[in-house]
Formats: structure tokens, C-alpha cells, sequence
């Protein structure tokens, strides 16, 4: 893992069990930024499922006006985080399933002109380790992809100690990707890491106490999060005329061990996870984007939630890219015939008009097409989304 900032590691004291279970310790803070000028914002956020032709929402709301005095400070209690509804508690990667109360976590977000600021609570990970033994802590992750692209996204990563790895991936390692470590937050970003619960945060050896939870509060530049990538031998940039504001994320949770009473294992074999996310992949891999989540901004006047009328498309365009990229694996070419494929989900067609498949010269490329409401939405081999605005 990289570091990427200097820390000053404390080493607590051991302190009784009877101490409040209320007590939180600041672990981890870079930051002295304050928020100002935060426009009155909702927030809405939405998992990329499909249920009958009807994407399933989960929502959250930030309306803040205003001038906030707001230090990023590890608290998700303060007057501009309590107006803003938490995310539900992440599922199993794979399948959604519902996790033990002892090890759950969810997220809320804000933004203004400058930042997007993502608040996480995770509950009672077994984050304690040797420092010369990182292998074995809890991690958090945020994939964050600029206008829904499938490309050019970004992998953060932090554990309790603050310690950090930033990478810019030009498209998903399943697709050829690779990744660039020359990018990163730079040191506009800013943020803290907040033990909660009883005893004290032991980094010392035989660390094995067990903490409520840690909390992240992290304020992430746009100018930033929108830095793209060459993609292969294309030129043009990321695009998504039907929302630019919109953007798809998910957040990812690593929990080391499942012996939460016992003494924490020393070898890094015997060591198992419990791995979290907000929207389920379907696989052990995160790297999937199309089944992230999406998130948007808009003014806080609207008395309804706006939807993502991309969701539905994007959804149809996912299905024909798994389809053909199973269909390559035997065949070794792409099909422009829908029926050669096995579709998986609701039949093309049931839930919007049907998509049409542009082949290349060598059946080794496509372009899958879809036209919905006046926008063209596409998706090709190599996963890249885009919705385009048609001429009248």
C-alpha cells in the first residue's frame, strides 16, 4: 500500500475496560480546511439494480444554506452531516446479504464548489495491527467515475492509520486496464479519522481490543476526481450530455478476520475478510463499474427526488456488453445479432426499445447503440458509456 502523506502514529496507552463507550478519539486528521459557502444541495443516491424494468433507489438529501464553519474532523454529527440522510448499510459484495450488526457501515456525502465530502462509519472493524504488519488492517475504498463512463475512475484507498493509496485506472483491469500512480488527490484534499467506542486505540503489539467503530470524513477536490486518461489509441473525452453533473460511485469496506473475540491471527494465510460494499457486484471484484452506484447534485428547492433517467439504458447496455463478452470468449468475434446472445435479466426489448449492435471490420470491435428520450446512449467492447445528445 502507498503512502502518500507523513504521519505521526500515536501510541495509546492501554486503558480499562469499564471507560465510557462513548468516548472517540481523533487518530488520523490532516486537515485544517474549513467549508465555507456550501450551496443549498440534495443529494440522491442509487444503485445500479433492475427489478422489472425499474431501478431500485436509495436516497439520501443534503440541504445546506448557507455559510458552514465546519472543521473536517472525523465528526458526523455536526449540523451539516445530521442533514444529510445516511446511505442504507452495505450488503456482501457478492450478493448484497446483510451483514452482522457487530461489522456494519454506510456513508453520506456533501459537495460545493470546490469538493465532494464523503462521510463513513464502520462499525467495529478489528482494525488493530502491528505497524510492520499492514497486511492485516481494515481498509476503506472509494471508486468514484466522473460522468459514468466505466473509464478513466478513480481508486482511493485508506486504513485506520491514515495511511493512503490513490490510483487513476484508464479503464477496468478486465478490459486491458492499467493504472497510474502519478495521480493524486494533490494536497488540496483533506481528511480525519475518528476511533470511536471504549478502550483505548492500541497500536502497540497484542493489539487485539476491539473498537465500535472508525469514521472517515474526507474532502476530495473535483478538480481532481475529474482528471481523465487517454484511453488506447482514442482521443476524445469522457462524455455524458444526458447529466455532467452525474457520476457513479461505490465505496468498499475490508474487514480482517472473522475472530472478533479471539486473538488476532499472526499469519497473513490464516487471515479472512469480510469485504462490504454500498451496491453488490455480483463477483469477488470491485472493478466492475457498471454495477456501482450513481450520485448526482442539484439546487435544494425540488420538493421530489430527481431520477436518473440514464439508469434504465445504462442497465440495457450492461446486459449486452456481459452478453458479448461472453459470445467473444467462444467465438473469439463480437455478433451484431442480438439473438446469438444469452442475455441475462429482463429480455431486450421488455423494457425499452431494442439496442442495435454496429460491428467493426474484423468482428473484434462494437458499438452497442440505444436511443432513449433524445439522447443515444453507448456502450463498446472495451465497457466505455457515454449518452449523447441527438440533434433535433
Amino acid at each position: 500500500m502507498q503512502t502518500t502523506a507523513k504521519h505521526e502514529l500515536e501510541d495509546f496507552h492501554e486503558q480499562e475496560d469499564s471507560i465510557d463507550s462513548d468516548e472517540s478519539t481523533l487518530y488520523y486528521s490532516d486537515s485544517e480546511l474549513y467549508v465555507n459557502s456550501l450551496h443549498e444541495l440534495e443529494t440522491f443516491l442509487a444503485p445500479a439494480s433492475l427489478s422489472e424494468c425499474t431501478s431500485e433507489e436509495k436516497v439520501a438529501y443534503a440541504k445546506i444554506a448557507g455559510l458552514l464553519d465546519k472543521k473536517v474532523d472525523g465528526n458526523l454529527n455536526e449540523p451539516a452531516w445530521e442533514a444529510v440522510k445516511w446511505s442504507a448499510y452495505f450488503g456482501d459484495i457478492q450478493d448484497g446479504a446483510s451483514q452482522s450488526s457487530n461489522v456494519q457501515s454506510r456513508f453520506k456525502m456533501l459537495q460545493d464548489s470546490q469538493y465532494i465530502y464523503i462521510g463513513c462509519e464502520l462499525k467495529n472493524p478489528l482494525a488493530s495491527k502491528d505497524l510492520d504488519e499492514l497486511f492485516g488492517l481494515s481498509k476503506l475504498g472509494i471508486f468514484y467515475n466522473p460522468r459514468s463512463t466505466n473509464h478513466n475512475y478513480k481508486q482511493i484507498m485508506t486504513n485506520p492509520y491514515g495511511q493512503t493509496e490513490q490510483l487513476l485506472w484508464d479503464k477496468p483491469p478486465a478490459n486491458n486496464g492499467r493504472n497510474s500512480t502519478s495521480w493524486t488527490l494533490g494536497s488540496q484534499s483533506k481528511k480525519a479519522i475518528k476511533i470511536q467506542g471504549s478502550g483505548g486505540y492500541r497500536i502497540a503489539s497484542r493489539a487485539n481490543k476491539l473498537e465500535r467503530s472508525w469514521t472517515v470524513e474526507w474532502a476530495l477536490p473535483i478538480n481532481k476526481l475529474d482528471v481523465t486518461q487517454k484511453r488506447g489509441d482514442e482521443n476524445e473525452f469522457d462524455s455524458n450530455d444526458l447529466d455532467p453533473n452525474r457520476s457513479s460511485i461505490n465505496i468498499l469496506v475490508v474487514i480482517p478476520s472473522r475472530n472478533f473475540g479471539g486473538r488476532f491471527k499472526r499469519s497473513q494465510n490464516d487471515i479472512k475478510y469480510i469485504t462490504q460494499t454500498w451496491t453488490p457486484q455480483n463477483s469477488q471484484d470491485i472493478q466492475n463499474p457498471e454495477y456501482w452506484g450513481t450520485f448526482g447534485f442539484s439546487a435544494g428547492n425540488a420538493t421530489t427526488t430527481p431520477k436518473d433517467v440514464s439508469a434504465l439504458p445504462r442497465y440495457i447496455l450492461g446486459q449486452v456488453y456481459r452478453a458479448q463478452a461472453n459470445y467473444f470468449k467462444t467465438h473469439q468475434r463480437y455478433t451484431d445479432n442480438l439473438g446469438d446472445l444469452s442475455i441475462e435479466g429482463p429480455a431486450l426489448g421488455t423494457c425499452s426499445p431494442t439496442p442495435i449492435v454496429k460491428l467493426g471490420d474484423d468482428g473484434k470491435t462494437y458499438v452497442a447503440e440505444l436511443l432513449v428520450d433524445n439522447y443515444l446512449g453507448q456502450i463498446n467492447q472495451d465497457r466505455y458509456t457515454q449518452f449523447l445528445r441527438c440533434q433535433n
